[in-house]
């Protein structure tokens, strides 16, 4: 693949090897376990065109992955408190929102160490992103004779778009990679050398603009999803407003700014996914679906069966 002239580190003359493996994800939690770099929470709130696949690339303290929807999904993702990523949308799909940004091809985002990631993902999106450590960009930084500037911790910023991203060069490259290609372990070392290159550019980096409401909004959501995952089972609207101290009206409000779909519908794709998780999981003796759908909190089977 091409590389940048201004990516200067030195290359490791080394025999060894790393592997692009390819993953067609049938349902959210083949895509979370495909998914690499990252521990995410999916939910499918939709039919789709076929199945998310997920193109997967790492070696040392660095790993590629690259995306495409097929059916869609919402995520929430935590970024590891040592890890620092910058992602790229390939081709965006109306109504694919990332943070509350609309979507576009070209859009280049710098996620910091403890920075929180929502989505909402449509079929048709690609995306690629890459993950490393924050001391590997700073030895790379140093190998390189360069300074960097990295994010304040919780933060996300977007990448100057008046410079091209030397990391969107690299990974479109490798998502163009058949699966299953060995690929020279010192292209992961170029990869590397562009997230620092990105970094140090004359532009500062600007967090996306997103309206103070809308932040409060993410800080709801993530409130209420962290009491529905803890309890286990459809939360009622009345224990939804509680966890997020705000009105039901606020509350409708808030999902929509985030994931573009009101609670009741969110916490009812969650507690379906987990009902099929449950019920593919082989247990002995096997579960049956109304002790499943009583224990996630559906009591009016026949809803249950038509969803």
């Amino acid at each position: 693949m091409p590389e940048s002239p201004a990516v200067l580190a030195p290359r490791r003359e080394s025999g060894h090897r790393a592997w692009i493996t390819g993953s067609r994800a049938a349902d959210v939690d083949a895509y979370r376990a495909a998914v690499a770099g990252v521990d995410i929470r999916a939910v499918r709130v939709g039919h789709g065109v076929g199945p998310n696949t997920v193109r997967v690339l790492r070696a040392g303290r660095v790993t590629f992955t690259a995306c495409r929807m097929g059916y869609p999904i919402l995520t929430r993702t935590a970024i590891p408190d040592d890890h620092l990523i910058i992602a790229n949308i390939t081709s965006a799909a109306p109504g694919s929102r990332w943070r509350e940004m609309d979507l576009h091809a070209g859009l280049s985002l710098v996620y910091a160490p403890d920075a929180e990631h929502t989505a909402t993902n449509k079929v048709g999106l690609e995306f690629a992103f890459t993950t490393t450590t924050i001391d590997a960009i700073l030895d790379r930084a140093e190998q390189l004779g360069t300074a960097v500037r990295l994010p304040d911790r919780g933060s996300v910023h977007e990448l100057p778009s008046s410079e091209p991203s030397a990391v969107a060069a690299h990974q479109r490259g490798l998502a163009e990679i058949p699966s299953g290609t060995a690929v020279p372990e010192p292209t992961l070392d170029d990869l590397l050398s562009a997230m620092v290159l990105d970094l140090s550019g004359a532009e500062p980096l600007r967090s996306p603009r997103v309206h103070a409401a809308r932040i409060d909004s993410g800080r709801i959501v993530k409130d209420c999803v962290d009491f529905g995952l803890s309890v286990g089972r459809l939360p009622s609207l009345r224990e939804l407003c509680l966890a997020g101290h705000v009105s039901e009206r606020r509350l409708r409000d808030a999902f929509i700014a985030i994931y573009d779909t009101p609670p009741s519908a969110f916490f009812r794709a969650l507690m379906l996914t987990e009902a099929h998780r449950r019920l593919v999981m082989g247990t002995h003796p096997p579960l049956t679906v109304s002790s499943v759908a009583a224990d996630l909190g559906f009591a009016n089977f026949g809803r249950f069966a038509s969803y």
